[in-house]
């Protein structure tokens, strides 16, 4: 034997690991993931699984027997949309329909006294202005505002100088839109 450390069972002897065997390697990631294995891991897994199964549960049982406590949006939060209307890659009006009348989405022959109308900003696809619509909604009744909402969608998912030019052109219909 080599007592300078050069050969292989002096290393082992001395406990020195060796960088170049795949063994140990494989025994330093077991190490750093041995909590994988640890029971008391599988206990706190299983249990967070029972917590989050009771939590859906009491929602559940919750909502079927006290549905006054957990505040409602509308079913469908109507919307108008020009999208059609427009080109989106040149911003010129290539339909010239008329929209339904606020009132006429909202299903009544008369003024509700309070309306909101949301209209979202700039690069907004028809999906993510119908979910802008109805956040909207949801935080004007958190804070206490119980009134109807109507979402007006326009061809926003499109260059910024394009869609100035829709947006300008969207202003007359919104006012044409609100008219009682």
């Amino acid at each position: 034997m080599i007592k300078n450390g050069n050969n292989l069972n002096d290393s082992l002897k001395e406990n020195k690991p060796n960088y170049n065997n795949f063994s140990y390697h494989f025994k330093l990631f077991r190490s750093h993931n041995s909590y994988i294995q640890s029971p008391n891991i599988r206990y706190k897994n299983n249990l967070s699984i029972v917590v989050i199964l009771i939590s859906f549960f009491a929602v559940l049982f919750a909502t079927e027997y006290f549905p006054i406590f957990f505040a409602s949006a509308q079913i469908n939060t109507p919307i108008v949309s020009t999208r059609s209307l427009f080109n989106p890659n040149t911003g010129e009006m290539i339909k010239n329909n008329s929209l339904p009348s606020a009132l006429s989405l909202l299903n009544i022959n008369h003024c509700p006294g309070k309306l909101g109308i949301f209209v979202h900003g700039w690069w907004a696809t028809d999906v993510e202005a119908k979910e802008q619509t109805e956040r909207a909604f949801l935080s004007l009744q958190q804070s206490g505002y119980n009134i109807p909402i109507i979402g007006f969608s326009w061809p926003s998912h499109t260059d910024w100088s394009i869609s100035k030019n829709i947006a300008n052109k969207n202003g007359p219909l919104l006012a044409e839109f609100i008219k009682v």
